[in-house]
């Protein structure tokens, strides 16, 4: 993996505690972004994404940040 920062590694871990039905809805999110030129329109997309994901407190059990392991 060349070229890959800590953010990167942060989202790839992420993604790799996903079942396989996330992962395509994740691809399928990611796409929609990436094809959305207009940037007013991307601003909406983000802000719906981070609608649907609710207000982020951080790992609240025990379990951790399936994220960042933390």
């Amino acid at each position: 993996m060349a070229d890959v920062n800590e953010k990167m590694l942060y989202v790839l871990r992420g993604f790799a505690n996903l079942d396989f039905e996330e992962r395509k809805e994740v691809f399928r999110a990611i796409q929609e972004y990436q094809e959305n030129t207009d940037h007013e329109k991307r601003k909406i997309l983000l802000e719906a994404f981070a609608e649907k994901a609710g207000v982020d407190l951080g790992p609240i059990g025990g379990g951790g940040c399936p994220c960042c392991g933390k």
